[in-house]
């Protein structure tokens, strides 16, 4: 190609690349005046006392060592919130942003990539686009507690593009760097433990490295190794598989085993069903995205649903193979989609959710990848067709742009997410956590009503049972909230959340002797449980016993740093014990902390008229 060609194909890649920036910008804009939400997000961020605390060599080390905290091993998506914290402390916009950033980013990287790999422009920036607005790729974007999607997305298009970089100088040093920046996405989410397989279906098409795959027009020759033996093909795959392997054991050991469904396994049929199903229902919700909510309850699919699934699938992989050498780009497209989702499809157990959008922001590109290539290849040389192909694409583009837009308007907070996902589903957990955001707004009435349809739904639940009495307690209905709190410790003996509020409901009524037993039983359950330890020193204080309550409280704050009442219980301790200057120091950063607490500035008020 002439210097003045590849200028002009330069220009181009980058008017695509400002447009589908645009497009993301144009969609995804509003998440940055977006709220926390109460699902994960405080686990993850505001509650979290490692990452709120920002970047620390104690951060870093727990990062890494925390194997099993929110089910998880992702050390570098916890280093990304402590970064975040410290460059934002724990205003919600630069989190949000920075996830919007890294989306943009990725549609941008695969935008490169794919043109890099293929030759096609226009293919390529129809891919990109839908991964940029698709409104399945919202819930990975808009919700912070999903910063591990677009971060190992980040690393796993990275890995893409070193193996392309290999694959056209083969050497030792690139092939580490395949391994070094999969290595990093797995360390984010171990969604990409398929990579290694994802690679091997681009060795067939577009790289042509294996089974005499058809190569795309236009293609850069030296892309083109078809003499490369099948053997060493794999042969370089395995330090990729071993990275794989070693990241899916680990995430077993987080989610303390998961469960594999066997063959002869009473439930494997079942869950082998479900995921046919769920391969079908993603499928559909990529092309018409309705009805997305961020809860899909568990079902167990009828007979017929279940052999409409099953055969659906199987007949699309028999034609894939089958049109494999005439039309490669469907069968790579297929099969990434098929195998990309594999973690998270049903046959190892690692969570409760039926299907989630967030899964499908890797396995969307497959699905896409065969629909544009395949347009392309029917348009190809008819200059309607290539004009129809063309407007169909602006179309559906935009139609997903809207829906995506409003998608992420439901985001705003809370309440808004809750309340959509809860009039789209029948699942409990929507209406709890839409009961959870009415609570923290001080809609308790509404709130009331929430909870008794959660727990009319799941009856077992004991943590919403302790959550209503916790509201009912709220609205002196102290009987009713007895029974609940009982309730909830009949299910579960050792909840601790609810022997700890217990305490508190004690307390509250003057008996203490009861409060404390209730606490000792919470932190024998859980003896990190910061709201334990302030409540058993705040009953320990209204009994005089003020040397164990401060070494209580002590640790309460230790364990979660910002926890305002706690710092004014400390702070009387403190006082009373006539460490006035500690105290005040308490006060003054509860009070920091959350401006309209009255006792901290009581507390304050107390010391500078020098009362004990």
């Amino acid at each position: 190609m002439s210097a003045g060609g590849l200028a002009a194909g330069g220009r181009r890649f980058f008017a695509v690349a400002l447009v589908v920036s645009a497009l993301t910008l144009a969609v995804f804009l509003p998440v940055v005046d977006s709220a926390f939400v109460l699902l994960d997000d405080p686990a993850y961020v505001t509650e979290n006392a490692q990452v709120s605390a920002g970047l620390s060599s104690g951060g870093f080390a727990w990062a890494f060592t925390s194997v099993g905290y929110a089910s998880n091993w992702h050390p570098l998506t916890w280093l990304s919130h402590m970064l975040d914290v410290q460059l934002f402390g724990l205003n919600p916009a630069g989190h949000h942003a920075t996830s919007l950033l890294l989306h943009l980013v990725n549609a941008v990287l695969l935008l490169s990539v794919l043109r890099r790999m293929t030759g096609a422009l226009w293919p390529s920036a129809f891919v990109a686009a839908l991964f940029a607005v698709h409104p399945l790729h919202v819930e990975s974007v808009a919700w912070v507690a999903e910063r591990k999607d677009v971060l190992s997305t980040f690393f796993g298009i990275l890995a893409v593009g070193a193996y392309l970089r290999h694959v056209r100088w083969p050497g030792v040093a690139r092939l580490l760097a395949v391994l070094f920046w999969l290595v990093l996405g797995l360390m984010a989410k171990p969604m990409l433990v398929t990579l290694p397989f994802l690679l091997l279906l681009l060795d067939y098409w577009p790289l042509g490295r294996w089974g005499g795959a058809q190569v795309p027009a236009g293609l850069d020759p030296q892309l083109s190794r078809t003499s490369a033996l099948p053997v060493r093909v794999l042969v370089e795959k395995i330090p990729l598989l071993l990275a794989s392997v070693a990241s899916g054991a680990m995430t077993l050991v987080a989610q303390q085993g998961g469960y594999f469904a066997k063959v002869g396994d009473a439930h494997y049929a079942v869950r082998l069903f479900n995921a046919f199903l769920a391969y079908v229902r993603y499928a559909g919700k990529a092309v018409w995205p309705a009805d997305l909510t961020i809860f899909y309850p568990p079902a167990t699919p009828s007979a017929w649903q279940a052999a409409s699934a099953t055969a659906a699938v199987a007949v699309v992989s028999v034609m894939a193979v089958r049109w494999a050498k005439s039309h490669p780009y469907v069968a790579v497209g297929w099969f990434w989609y098929l195998g990309t989702l594999v973690p998270v499809i049903g046959m190892v157990q690692l969570g409760s959710q039926a299907m989630a959008d967030r899964y499908m922001y890797l396995p969307l590109t497959g699905l896409c990848i065969a629909v544009a290539w395949g347009v392309s290849a029917a348009s190809r040389g008819r200059r309607r067709g290539r004009i129809l192909a063309f407007t169909a694409a602006a179309i559906v583009i935009v139609g997903f742009a809207v829906v995506a837009r409003m998608q992420v308007v439901s985001w705003h907070d809370g309440e808004s997410l809750f309340r959509r996902a809860a009039s789209r589903s029948s699942s409990y957990m929507a209406h709890k956590c839409l009961g959870d955001a009415l609570y923290e707004k001080g809609k308790l009435a509404e709130a009331a009503v929430v909870y008794e349809e959660a727990l009319r739904l799941n009856t077992l639940d004991y943590e919403t049972h302790t959550k209503l009495a916790n509201l009912l307690d709220d609205l002196q209905q102290s009987e009713q909230a007895l029974l609940h709190y009982r309730e909830a410790l009949r299910i579960h003996p050792g909840f601790a959340p609810a022997l700890a509020d217990l305490g508190w409901f004690y307390e509250r009524r003057g008996m203490v002797r009861e409060a404390e037993d209730a606490c000792r039983k919470a932190l024998m359950s859980d003896p990190n449980f910061a709201e334990a330890h302030n409540n058993l020193g705040s009953a320990l204080l209204k009994m005089g016993r003020v040397a164990e309550a401060r070494a209580s409280l002590e640790e309460a704050v230790r364990l979660k740093p910002a926890f305002p009442l706690a710092l004014v219980n400390l702070g009387l301790a403190l006082e009373l014990a006539g460490e006035r200057g500690n105290a005040r120091r308490r006060y003054a950063e509860a009070l920091r902390l959350d401006p309209g607490l009255a006792l901290a500035r009581e507390g304050l008020a107390r010391i500078g008229q020098g009362k004990p």
